[in-house]
Order: structure tokens, then C-alpha cells, then sequence
């Protein structure tokens, strides 16, 4: 395993290509063209990219953990946590003047509109993608005690077990038509208890990554791509039964592990400094939305250009921002 110092350029360029994804579910390109394609390219390949992301800051967290040498790790965790909130903060603010907008036109702007965002904001999804960064704060609280205080061979069944608690709460409670009250129940606490069956097992994941030797390329490629089929089985298995979410279900977080592991061992030669683009994915998940919201306002209506144009206006808008920065 490389030195935790040294960058790895290939997770650099996959979070930003990951990054790219998302924008592709939000708008699926191909919807006007092929439905089967659309479905297999945003329901299945797209949908690995948030899980994707979250794996990597269980990674990179639990490996900046593990280097602190007065084995304190709590301010680690209490920065990144606070770089989170202020992040929800500042971008659900800037989400509240898009909503403005939307609700002046839709004859809505009133105190009730309002009223109702700041209980969205609240619980989490005060705008539709930023429930990522509210996770991602609340995980951190309990992924630090696991990491920090509960026996590593330990961790693997954990994630699993939280995981398959949130498969079943997000899809399967509705394919097999059981636990109704349940979900009900767990999701009324949003994102606070919504990290428990997602986000805190994606983290744990990339702490199982961190603390294993990595197998060759050639394995990790192969376990990749059979977790690629399985899921692929499973998301079909899932339209088959009438399902509408193909997020985060069985083999989603494996899929992400494994393709992790491939990932990682790959290796690239880059004379560019791969950490922009890492900066950048997650600027570009957060603004991408207002993007495309101009898009559709300006009258822009081909799903596959509102992509292209999604796609270069907010990479340009994005590291134009971080030139100016510099």
C-alpha cells in the first residue's frame, strides 16, 4: 500500500469521472434515444458514483486515522465533520435563491414555501443531491467510535448488516410489500437516521480497504466485474418485480468495493497534479444542479444536450473558480 503522503492519480480521475456520472443521472442523456440504454447506462453503470465516493473518504479518513502517531484521531474527524456542515450550510443557502426563483414562478413564493424548506433543511435534504453532505456529517460521529473503539474483524459484518438494513428500508420494503410502519418510522428522522443503512457502511467499507493488502489487478478486475453482473441481475430482477429506485441495493456497496480495490491498482503516470481534479468532483456534484437548472430555463429541452452543455459549463465554471482562487 502506497505511502498515505503520495496520491493515488487513478482514484483522482475516477471521483472526477464519478463526479460526471452523477450529473449523467440527473439528466440521462440517452432517455430520447434508447430506453434500454438510458436504463442500463444511468439505473446500473451511473449509479455507482456516489457509493463510489463515499468508500473513498472512508478510505482516506480511516488511513489519516491510523498515521496519527498520538493515536488521537478525534480532531480529524471533527474537522472534516465541521467542513461538512458548513458546506450543507452555505450550499443549501445558495439552493434556497434557486428555489426562490422556482416558487415565484410557480405562484408558490410564500412563508409556507419557506417553512417547509427549513424542515427540509433540517432533516437533511434541504435541496435534492445535498443530503450527501448531511449524511456525511451525522456518519462521521459513529464511524469514528467504530473505527476508533470496536475490533476491526468486527467491521465487515457491521457494514454489511447496516447495509441491508438500508436496502431494505430504500427498495425492498416496497418490492415485498412488508414493514411499511418501519420505514415510515426511520425515515422521519432524515438524514439522521438515513446515514445508518447508507453512508455509515460506505464509510466502513473504505475502512475494511484500508487496513487489507490489495489483491493483483488482475483478481480485483475480476471480482469487479462479477459484482458488475450481479447487480446488473439484480437491477432487472428488481423492473421485473415493478421497482422504481435501482440506487443503492444489494450489491451496490460490493460493487464499490471491489472497484475500489481495481481501481487503486491501477497505475498511471500523470505529469499533472491529479489533485484538482479530486478537489473538483466534489465542487462539481454540488454546483452542477444550478446548472442545470439555467439550462432548463434558458429553454434548453434534449435530455443529451442539457448533459454536454450540464457537463462543460459546470467543469469550466468550476476550475475557472478555483484558477481565480489560486
Amino acid at each position: 500500500m502506497s505511502d498515505i503522503s503520495k496520491r493515488n492519480p487513478s482514484v483522482d480521475i475516477a471521483k472526477f469521472l464519478c463526479a460526471i456520472f452523477v450529473i449523467g443521472i440527473h439528466t440521462r442523456p440517452l432517455s430520447g434515444l434508447s430506453e434500454l440504454a438510458d436504463f442500463v447506462l444511468c439505473d446500473i453503470i451511473f449509479r455507482v458514483a456516489v457509493p463510489f465516493f463515499a468508500v473513498c473518504t472512508g478510505y482516506y479518513l480511516t488511513r489519516k486515522m491510523d498515521s496519527m502517531r498520538s493515536g488521537d484521531s478525534w480532531p480529524i474527524v471533527k474537522s472534516m465533520a465541521f467542513r461538512f456542515l458548513l458546506l450543507y450550510f452555505l450550499w443549501s443557502v445558495f439552493y434556497l435563491i434557486v428555489l426562490s426563483v422556482s416558487w415565484y414562478k410557480a405562484g408558490i413564493l410564500e412563508l409556507s414555501s419557506y417553512i417547509g424548506w427549513f424542515k427540509s433543511f433540517l432533516i437533511g435534504s434541504s435541496y435534492y443531491h445535498l443530503w450527501y453532505l448531511a449524511q456525511l456529517f451525522w456518519a462521521l460521529f459513529p464511524f469514528y467510535l467504530i473505527v476508533k473503539f470496536i475490533n476491526p474483524q468486527w467491521h465487515t459484518l457491521l457494514a454489511s448488516s447496516l447495509w441491508l438494513l438500508g436496502v431494505f428500508v430504500y427498495v425492498y420494503s416496497d418490492v415485498l410489500g412488508i414493514g411499511q410502519s418501519f420505514v415510515q418510522a426511520y425515515n422521519r428522522f432524515g438524514a439522521l437516521t438515513g446515514m445508518i443503512g447508507r453512508m455509515l457502511p460506505l464509510l466502513l467499507a473504505g475502512t475494511i480497504l484500508a487496513r487489507r493488502p490489495f489483491p493483483n489487478h488482475n483478481t480485483s478486475a475480476f471480482i469487479s466485474l462479477l459484482f458488475l453482473c450481479c447487480l446488473t441481475f439484480e437491477v432487472f430482477l428488481l423492473r421485473h418485480q415493478g421497482a422504481s429506485r435501482f440506487s443503492y441495493i444489494l450489491f451496490t456497496l460490493p460493487l464499490a468495493f471491489s472497484l475500489f480495490y481495481f481501481i487503486e491498482s491501477i497505475v498511471l503516470k500523470c505529469s499533472i497534479d491529479t489533485k484538482s481534479l479530486s478537489k473538483a468532483s466534489m465542487n462539481v456534484y454540488l454546483l452542477h444542479p444550478a446548472v442545470l437548472f439555467f439550462l432548463s430555463e434558458i429553454g434548453v429541452h434534449s435530455s443529451l444536450l442539457i448533459f454536454i452543455l450540464g457537463v462543460l459549463i459546470t467543469v469550466a465554471v468550476v476550475f475557472a473558480i478555483e484558477h481565480f482562487r489560486v
